[in-house]
């Protein structure tokens, strides 16, 4: 079935789509036109839908080199030059709601082909919506209300592909925060449900609820929220998945997805190469790293914290022992490392690649580093991340809203033994929220780990800056959730 993808960012949900396989091992799900107006997410976007031009497992060795850095982009293209033209035709970057209908109209139809049976995928960009965006930007003196932010009519542009072209089936995604933004309409999440059920042109849509079943009116809005810990993730991620199948598909059976545990997020990157944290504004190398750290012995702070919490205490002293102790260095674009053995192995490791991409830490301020430090330890002490109250008041940030209850949990621990917080495109601002659990590294999470966190395969590739990274993982579907979602409505659209 072919499927159009809009909004689609790096492609989270169409990864997931297209790793579904039919009976005979090819892929189930063709991904015949996915749109993204950013540059570099729609680069990525085009780098995978390269990936896909060859069958399951099968992609040539000059993608690895790639990956390996030893061949460039431009190089290992042209020697495919095929395959790389149909990237180019199955990828648009485009702005929608900018650009004329008319375009848009006339590439979906081209795409399709003339098949009647296909999928639309997609979630309107979400910033509008987001709950920690807007709590954010109230603090803001230039803020920008809901209806007056760029994004908060995007909605209407996948409404009106579905009626224009009355896909057999959407699916489409959000964030929890559209439950409460209150428009012109009244409540926006009903609006949108009513439009997707009648989008006009005389067509009609059943909507079901991923996590709960069929859904109509006199059932909550918020039976469509599915929380991804609770379906196998590594991850606490909430979103919002409607799935809509046109009113006229005969011999509709839907089931909701099956629950399963969450995995802790030590099952997923524990077995990454261990990497050390850096410097931003001083010279950095190992030595001086172990040095600041073997330092936090010597100060006011630290005999404080063997008076109140002698056990936190006590593991610095051990890890700081293990950091003086080991060489480690600050990772890289590609790492060459033997295979892990992950949760989900057959899902995220690829033997092929010889190592990890993206695996490179990022520099820190030298307080935060000692932040960083403190901040592993006492999680492990307490079994979760330390309060700002908490901390000693050498470590206080030096800002003015440090204690004042706004985002008391600056600095945010990964506990290793749950379900991660929820990947946000703020990775890419600091790492303040997305420290590694282990002390003896000192940092926050790489692009990979991140990238592990939203379940990308490890032979995802993501073009772009260290920033653009991680704003394209923070901002994406995790892949393996798509792919439950698309493995279900395979079966039901069959």
């Amino acid at each position: 079935m072919r499927v159009i993808d809009l909004f689609a960012g790096p492609g989270g949900l169409a990864e997931g789509f297209s790793s579904v396989e039919d009976i005979n091992g090819n892929r189930a799900f063709k991904i015949a036109l996915s749109i993204e107006k950013e540059t570099a997410p729609f680069n990525t976007l085009r780098l995978r839908a390269f990936f896909r031009q060859f069958p399951l497992h099968q992609a040539p060795e000059a993608y690895y080199d790639f990956l390996r850095g030893t061949l460039s982009h431009e190089k290992f293209m042209t020697q495919f030059p095929e395959e790389a033209s149909r990237a180019e035709q199955e990828t648009w970057q485009a702005t929608l709601g900018d650009t004329a209908h008319e375009l848009v109209d006339q590439r979906i139809i081209a795409a399709l082909a003339g098949e009647s049976d296909w999928l639309l995928i997609g979630g309107p960009p979400c910033q509008a919506y987001s709950l920690v965006g807007r709590a954010r930007n109230q603090w803001t003196p230039d803020h920008t209300p809901d209806e007056e932010h760029p994004y908060y009519y995007l909605y209407k542009e996948y409404i009106r592909v579905v009626e224009q072209h009355a896909p057999t089936a959407f699916v489409m995604e959000n964030v929890p925060g559209l439950f409460s933004v209150i428009g012109k309409e009244g409540p926006l999440i009903e609006h949108i449900l009513h439009r997707l059920q009648n989008p006009g042109n005389g067509v009609r849509y059943h909507l079901y609820s991923m996590s709960k079943g069929a859904w109509d009116w006199g059932q909550s809005p918020r039976e469509f929220l599915v929380r991804a810990e609770r379906f196998g993730l590594p991850q606490a991620r909430h979103r919002i998945i409607i799935f809509g199948v046109r009113a006229d598909v005969p011999g509709i059976e839907f089931s909701p997805l099956e629950p399963r545990n969450g995995l802790a997020l030590k099952e997923v990157i524990g077995g990454l190469p261990p990497v050390r944290g850096g410097f931003s504004k001083e010279q950095d190398c190992l030595e001086a790293w172990q040095k600041h750290l073997d330092a936090v012995l010597s100060q006011p702070w630290f005999q404080w914290l063997e008076d109140q919490q002698p056990q936190a205490a006590m593991l610095m002293r051990q890890s700081i022992a293990t950091i003086c102790g080991r060489k480690l260095d600050r990772g890289g674009e590609f790492v060459s490392c033997s295979p892990d053995s992950p949760a989900l192995a057959d899902w995220y490791t690829d033997p092929r690649i010889g190592g990890q991409c993206h695996h490179a830490t990022r520099g820190h301020l030298a307080s935060d580093l000692w932040r960083y430090f403190f901040s592993a330890c006492m999680t492990r002490v307490l079994g979760r991340s330390p309060r700002l109250e908490e901390y000693p008041s050498e470590l206080l940030p030096a800002h003015k809203n440090a204690l004042a209850g706004k985002f008391n949990d600056r600095f945010r621990v990964q506990y290793a033994d749950t379900p991660a917080k929820t990947v946000t495109s703020h990775i890419s601002q600091d790492g303040h929220y997305f420290i590694h659990y282990d002390p003896t590294q000192c940092r926050s999470l790489t692009v990979r780990e991140a990238a592990r966190i939203q379940t990308f395969p490890d032979n995802y590739f993501f073009c772009g800056g260290r920033t653009s990274q991680f704003e394209q993982v923070g901002n994406a579907v995790p892949p393996y959730l798509a792919y439950l979602i698309a493995r279900h409505v395979s079966e039901v659209v069959k």
